[in-house]
């Protein structure tokens, strides 16, 4: 597999944490967004959207969108899910996936050790995505304490920390 990336896309950064969910590993292809290398025919012709990230199969299908990626890895390697068994539970972790949080989660008893529960879901990708970027770019979780404790407890799995963006 190739995995198109860039070190601050968080899309990508949570692509990298799913693989390394499953154990997959993907050679990546770096995009520099700030040249501008996304519009050049190379890239457009994996991704003519022009976004990252854009994973290949080792069979050359393309797939791309973040999200669609997690649930087609969710799909084919379904071990750890990402998405919970009953349809309330992956109705709550798509929609945690998709907004900013700290109300939901501070207010919701299917809050536990994570965004639901007391596993790794995609909500919790997408969250620590966004939260890592935010601190990279010198922003605080102070005012979030309920994001913070999740992101914090994910950033100390390696299979997360191997994924931040920085490295």
């Amino acid at each position: 597999m190739k995995l198109y990336t860039f070190w601050r896309s968080q899309a990508t950064f949570r692509v990298r944490i799913a693989l390394n969910l499953r154990g997959l590993k993907a050679d990546p292809v770096y995009v520099d967004l700030d040249a501008g290398d996304q519009h050049k025919p190379e890239y457009t012709s994996v991704n003519p959207q022009k976004v990252l990230p854009a994973l290949i199969e080792d069979d050359g299908n393309v797939l791309f969108q973040s999200m669609a990626i997690l649930e087609y890895l969710d799909e084919i390697h379904p071990e750890p899910p990402l998405l919970p068994k009953d349809p309330r539970g992956r109705a709550r972790v798509r929609a945690l996936s998709l907004i900013t949080v700290e109300g939901h989660l501070s207010r919701d008893k299917a809050t536990g050790a994570y965004c639901h529960g007391d596993r790794v879901t995609m909500a919790d990708l997408c969250l620590t995505s966004h939260a890592v970027t935010y601190q990279v770019f010198k922003g605080t979780l102070d005012a979030h304490p309920t994001v913070r404790r999740i992101v914090e407890r994910c950033m100390a799995d390696d299979r997360f920390a191997q994924a931040h963006p920085k490295l």
